[in-house]
């Protein structure tokens, strides 16, 4: 077990949030990254989630990639 981890992996983890846990979840996840140096593979279906949480984003489809973006900073 550790206490502190480098990576969470982050699976859907807002998709059946309203919208108030949603935000309040995803500003902890940010502030995990900041505050700890935390990586997170935050795999989602929701390009406005991907887009709050990530410094760099895949696109798959059919297990392929199909895009590979760095979010402006």
């Amino acid at each position: 077990m550790t206490l502190q981890p480098a990576v969470l992996v982050c699976d859907e983890a807002v998709s059946a949030l309203d919208a108030i846990h949603r935000q309040h979840l995803l500003q902890l996840l940010q502030s995990l990254q900041a505050d700890r140096g935390l990586a997170l593979l935050f795999i989602t279906h929701d390009p406005q989630a991907a887009a709050a949480i990530a410094q760099r984003t895949l696109w798959m489809r059919d297990g392929r990639i199909v895009d590979d973006a760095t979010a402006a900073v």
